[in-house]
């Protein structure tokens, strides 16, 4: 039996690409019909990306892709034949990076930094498909998945999935579908919710990561992008502390940092996610070797800060050995945590730049 995403009915009928679903949550699937290898993208002059992202230092970690498209509804659904059929010509060459061939009329550009390539969808709606890269220790994992679909999430007004059952609910919605297809692990995403401009929004999201997984080798031609800018995707800017550079993304982070030098380093993040004030502080002291304070002594422990022009609550947990600094504020019925959490000699040193990151932020 065939599942169809709501609004996506063809999603599910080109061959080569998506199979059938399946009751058991996150299950990998082998497409029915590989595509075919004539099918593979042609020369950049044939009107094929063949972009060369921003160089950056050869790892052992693996890189995922992301193909994102968000617009008015009715207006991302009429293109999501010829999106289906961009993300069925990804191909990945022996350097990690990938080519593609655009649909008719598509026209796309290079850009630096996190973002690598913007490819501009022509209609009574013009629509912008963003695609980027983002290597972790281990995209295929739960956890990994976990955080990008929830930073999605949260870009339409939609509450996080906490685990893997929500995952499974997610795919009987047809919000969710995975597959093995020509050497390459392909998540679909479609969701559908509001943001401050459109009222009735939808993302259409391909998460595409090659058998081989490495991260990509970057040709020395371009110049270097700064480490960490804040990516297309992620809610908010910053400004960014001299010396902190991009970490991996673990559950509920939409952007991580790591900061200091040595084997355990200061880890920064942003995040949103639920729970009790005091709860949350209560199980920060816990980690810092602390014992638990009432519910009073934490407000008075509470320290004001503004955050884009919101009163957060600042609180710095100190232990012997482990410290961790922690920004909570409410916007728009979201709570987001600012944190940063590491040894304390190292914590001390960064602690009037992470007050200054904190105080930077800016939500779009």
């Amino acid at each position: 039996m065939r599942r169809r995403m709501p609004g996506l009915g063809l999603i599910l009928l080109l061959p080569g690409l998506l199979g059938c679903t399946d009751p058991d949550p996150i299950r990998q699937y082998k497409a029915p019909k590989p595509i075919a290898q004539d099918d593979s993208p042609s020369k950049p002059q044939d009107s094929v990306a063949d972009f060369k992202p921003s160089p950056r230092p050869a790892t052992e970690r693996r890189a995922a892709w992301f193909f994102k498209v968000t617009g008015p509804s009715a207006a991302v659904v009429s293109v999501v034949e010829p999106f289906t059929q961009l993300v069925n010509t990804v191909r990945f060459g022996d350097d990690g990076r990938p080519t593609w061939k655009l649909p008719e009329g598509w026209t796309e550009q290079l850009v630096s930094g996190m973002r690598y390539a913007t490819i501009q969808i022509p209609g009574d709606t013009p629509l912008e498909l963003a695609v980027s890269s983002l290597s972790a220790d281990d995209p295929t994992s739960t956890d990994y998945l976990l955080s990008n679909l929830n930073r999605w999430r949260g870009q339409l007004g939609l509450d996080a999935v906490a685990d893997p059952e929500g995952l499974q609910q997610s795919r009987e919605k047809g919000e969710l579908q995975q597959l093995d297809s020509a050497g390459r692990r392909i998540t679909l995403i479609n969701l559908t919710g509001k943001t401050a401009e459109i009222s009735e929004a939808r993302s259409l999201i391909a998460m595409v990561i090659p058998d081989s997984g490495r991260t990509p080798e970057m040709p020395a031609s371009r110049p270097a992008a700064p480490p960490a800018a804040p990516s297309a995707d992620e809610p908010f800017t910053y400004t960014l502390p001299s010396g902190w550079t991009r970490a991996p993304l673990k559950t509920f982070q939409i952007a991580a940092f790591s900061a200091g030098d040595g084997a355990n380093p200061l880890a920064i993040s942003l995040s949103s996610v639920g729970g009790d004030l005091t709860a949350n502080v209560n199980r920060w002291r816990g980690q810092a070797g602390l014992a638990e304070q009432t519910e009073q002594e934490i407000q008075e422990a509470a320290m004001p800060m503004q955050v884009d022009g919101i009163e957060a609550k600042y609180f710095i947990v100190q232990g012997a050995e482990r410290s961790i600094f922690g920004v909570i504020l409410q916007r728009d019925g979201q709570q987001w945590f600012i944190k940063a959490d590491g040894p304390t000699a190292g914590a001390q040193k960064e602690r009037e730049a992470f007050e200054a990151f904190a105080k930077s932020v800016k939500f779009k």
